[in-house]
């Protein structure tokens, strides 16, 4: 990593020397050209993790919209007609 340093410093972060064995990977992929940037490798695996996250947190939401709206459709609405049957004409039929 030393050397990609020296060659292309701004493309390089530092790393401290127990996190090395884990950053080969990160070398890989920078010398192969999947990465453009030279990063250590925990630093790109929490941000993968912060992006799964807020990824889940929006789905969770729209799965609660979706299932709130449902329940709403299903229950007759606020308009406090639980289950209710409508003739024709929209009146309740008693």
């Amino acid at each position: 990593m030393e050397s990609y340093e020296q060659l292309e410093k701004n493309k390089v972060k530092g790393v401290p020397a127990k996190e090395l064995l884990t950053n080969i990977i990160s070398l890989i992929r920078f010398s192969t050209g999947l990465s453009d940037v030279l990063e250590p490798f925990n630093d790109l695996v929490n941000e993968r993790f912060e992006n799964w996250l807020k990824q889940q947190e929006t789905q969770r939401h729209s799965s609660d919209t979706t299932r709130y709206s449902r329940a709403t459709v299903m229950d007759g609405g606020s308009t406090g007609n639980a289950g209710a049957v409508s003739s024709e004409n929209g009146n309740p039929v008693r």
